[in-house]
């Protein structure tokens, strides 16, 4: 390889890397063709330049233009012509100096032109430097290209970043409260009021669950739920690419408050009706039987006058049962039910129930029995009271027992706890049964199992909501076992006498 060779190489490569330095530090497409001059001052007396830029198909614009430059945008189309039909470098002389013209191309398409005016002849340089243009030209191309395409994926960032940004406020403005799940149940997404919620483990338990349905039956899920005193609605939507679940929770415990103190309100009023008719049913016996006996006193033989008597007794006893009724829901509405503790025997209570309930098992054909291998279980409460807790269970097993049943019973089991130092009682039937939505339900007051019987039976929704507020002041809980279609189990323990 001769000497001259090997200078040419050298500056060839040193113009190479020195190019490349200026490019480094391009960051915008002025950047690219201010480097492109930089470098071939080098080699031309470029007195000022100018760049032209396609918009369109057929639409071209000036980007760049030095001050001096001596040529006028419409002067220039011309060259643009040339650059397009010949798509490489070339000079054009014009009355003094010459004019560059170094297209970039895309796809082998010009897509725009340096042009550049020569003080000096550019034959001498073309002589021994052709190559370098032609690689400025394809090099510069390439960066140019890459430069916009890095525009493209920084435009398309900041479009995508205004848009999470626009979604996240959106979204953050929400009283719902917003996640996204993924499939391995991660969360990914929450907005400020999830944030805020504070979900325990309960509810998140519960949203996962959602979105685990949601990716199973590939559909919408929602559900109501009551967790430790507050109403929650979820509702589940699947997402696609990437495959995710977003969920919706919403406190509704406002709303479902006032449902509950409307309905509450109406039953009152059903409550005072019911009571109403109660007490006339058994104020207009007593006193059509009085009126008889004051009409006709001189004339009713002693049989009769005495079944007259125990009418109007067992009459009374009604009434004094449903002012008990009234007196202990306003007890129950003040919370000032007390208690007078002794010692008394619980196989005694049930036994008293038993007598008591003799008319209403031969009524609803219904069997009763007591089952204890206790001779004696003395315990320590209130015994009226309690009485009245046995007495309410019992009747209730009997009122709703399953009339399609052959054989219907109610039994009471009296056995030791298995919590040492107090005896259970247990109230079993193989009635209707309670469905197991309702069975959180049943101790509110005037709360009724919407069943077949619920407006055959007499009842004020009463009797198991006293019945819970005389235990708790027994401190003793109440276990309540029930299948629909098959019965249940109403079970307390009490402390044995000291």
């Amino acid at each position: 390889m001769s000497v001259q060779s090997e200078t040419a190489i050298d500056r060839f490569l040193t113009i190479v890397s020195s190019f490349s330095r200026e490019l480094n530090t391009a960051r915008k497409t002025l950047d690219v063709y201010h480097a492109i001059v930089k470098v071939l001052r080098r080699f031309f007396d470029i007195h000022s330049f100018c760049v032209l830029e396609q918009n369109a198909q057929t639409d071209w614009s000036t980007i760049w233009s030095d001050s001096g430059f001596p040529l006028s945008f419409e002067e220039l189309l011309p060259f643009v012509e040339l650059a397009k039909e010949r798509r490489s470098f070339s000079f054009y002389p014009l009355d003094e100096g010459h004019l560059l013209i170094l297209p970039t191309l895309k796809a082998g398409r010009v897509v725009s032109v340096l042009m550049g005016y020569l003080l000096n002849d550019p034959e001498e340089f073309l002589r021994e430097n052709e190559s370098v243009l032609g690689f400025i030209m394809f090099f510069s191309g390439l960066v140019l290209e890459n430069l916009r395409l890095y525009q493209e994926v920084l435009d398309s960032a900041t479009v995508q970043e205004g848009l999470k940004k626009y979604f996240q406020t959106m979204l953050d403005s929400m009283d719902e409260a917003i996640s996204v799940w993924d499939e391995s149940q991660r969360l990914v997404f929450t907005n400020q009021s999830y944030i805020r919620s504070d979900p325990n483990e309960k509810v998140v338990g519960i949203i996962k669950n959602l979105v685990t349905q949601s990716y199973e039956n590939r559909n919408r899920n929602s559900l109501e739920k009551e967790i430790e005193g507050h109403f929650y609605s979820f509702g589940t939507v699947l997402l696609g690419s990437p495959d995710q679940v977003l969920v919706s929770m919403e406190d509704i415990s406002n709303t479902k408050e006032l449902e509950r103190i409307k309905k509450l309100d109406q039953i009152r009023t059903e409550f005072v009706s019911n009571i109403s008719h109660e007490f006339r049913t058994p104020l207009a016996a007593i006193k059509a039987y009085a009126e008889t006996i004051r009409d006709s006193f001189s004339s009713l033989d002693e049989e009769t006058g005495q079944q007259f008597m125990i009418t109007i007794l067992e009459q009374s006893d009604h009434l004094e049962e449903l002012l008990n009724r009234l007196l202990d829901f306003s007890k129950l509405e003040n919370h000032t039910m007390q208690l007078e503790i002794e010692n008394f025997d619980l196989v005694e209570q049930v036994q008293e129930v038993e007598q008591n309930i003799q008319k209403m098992l031969e009524m609803y054909a219904v069997s009763f029995s007591i089952e204890t291998d206790l001779a004696k279980a003395v315990v320590s409460g209130d015994r009226k009271r309690i009485n009245q807790v046995i007495f309410n269970f019992v009747t209730n097993a009997i009122k709703y027992r399953d009339a399609e049943k052959p054989e219907r019973w109610a039994k009471v089991s009296i056995e030791e706890s298995e919590e040492e130092g107090k005896v259970t009682l247990s109230v079993i039937d193989n009635g209707i049964g309670i469905p197991q939505e309702c069975m959180d339900k049943v101790f509110e007051k005037f709360y009724r199992v919407d069943t077949s019987l619920t407006y055959t039976v007499e009842g004020t929704g009463l009797g198991l909501a006293v019945s819970k507020e005389i235990l708790d002041k027994h401190h003793a809980l109440i276990m309540v076992k029930s299948e629909e279609g098959k019965g249940s189990s109403f079970s307390f323990s009490l402390p044995k006498a000291e």
